[in-house]
């Protein structure tokens, strides 16, 4: 009977830590998906936490620091704007104008960190017009 108990206590402790991991590494992970006006909107609350920013690259400049790419540019929407900051590579949709995603984080003077982008060029994507009865 004492091991019946035994052995439940111990599953029952295993479950427990397993539920613990589990909401610990769920909550770290996530992420916030806010647009320009948001993350403006939101500073204070969003700053030094993991977000993803989504708008139009504008001004973009390729600088090289330490033997790496550095870039610098403009998230916009809708005539609001983020500078953000990019050490690495960038995709090869990576142009003046083109939808991206950039995540990172809010640093407390409003420059965006940015750890990873997503670009999009539109005219890739964009279906293609033929002449009807040609």
């Amino acid at each position: 009977m004492k091991k019946k108990y035994f052995y439940l206590a111990g599953f029952g402790v295993i479950v427990a830590a397993m539920a613990y991991l589990m909401t610990t590494s769920f909550t770290s992970s996530l992420q916030y998906y806010v647009t320009v006006n948001e993350a403006l909107a939101a500073k204070s609350e969003l700053s030094d936490k993991v977000i993803k920013i989504a708008g139009t690259a504008h001004e973009i400049e390729r600088l090289e620091e330490d033997g790496r790419s550095l870039y610098r540019f403009k998230v916009v929407e809708n005539e609001q704007f983020i500078h953000v900051t990019y050490k690495g590579f960038v995709p090869d949709t990576f142009k003046e104008a083109s939808n991206v995603v950039v995540t990172g984080t809010l640093s407390s003077n409003g420059e965006f960190i940015a750890t990873n982008i997503l670009a999009k060029c539109a005219s890739k994507y964009e279906a293609k017009v033929t002449k009807a009865g040609a």
